[in-house]
């Protein structure tokens, strides 16, 4: 399975690493729970999907189990006013085409943080605003 996670794209196969009693208790959770754990996880290690990969496979299972049509999603920092840090989160649904091309792009080492925004979340906005 391809996952967009911020700038990178994962590949895993999501029944290999979840186990039963991680799907149920991912099930237990909702959707804002899940956010906040996988918020966490880039507080601690802002570059999750390259410095842990295994984290960062496991929080786009954790989105897939609640959110089936979601393959990828930005996980962005937000400086509070009293320091500290909180991510904002945005999720979209990609066409295969798309996943593999960026998939492509990443292995031959050309996938930038630039194009990704510009293909996937820019583009999302656009969208957004057209059909408003």
């Amino acid at each position: 399975m391809l996952f967009l996670l911020n700038d990178t794209v994962l590949d895993f196969d999501p029944t290999f690493m979840a186990s039963y009693e991680v799907t149920n208790h991912v099930h237990s959770l909702s959707l804002p729970q899940v956010i906040d754990l996988i918020s966490e996880a880039f507080t601690k290690t802002p570059a999750l999907p390259k410095a842990a990969p295994t984290a960062a496979n496991k929080a786009a299972i954790m989105l897939v189990l609640k959110q089936p049509q979601v393959n990828a999603a930005l996980f962005l920092p937000t400086v509070l006013p009293d320091g500290g840090v909180r991510f904002g989160a945005r999720f979209a649904a990609l066409d295969p085409p798309v996943m593999f091309e960026l998939k492509g792009m990443q292995d031959q080492g050309r996938l930038t943080p630039g194009f990704v925004n510009a293909c996937v979340w820019e583009a999302a906005t656009v969208g957004d605003a057209a059909a408003a």
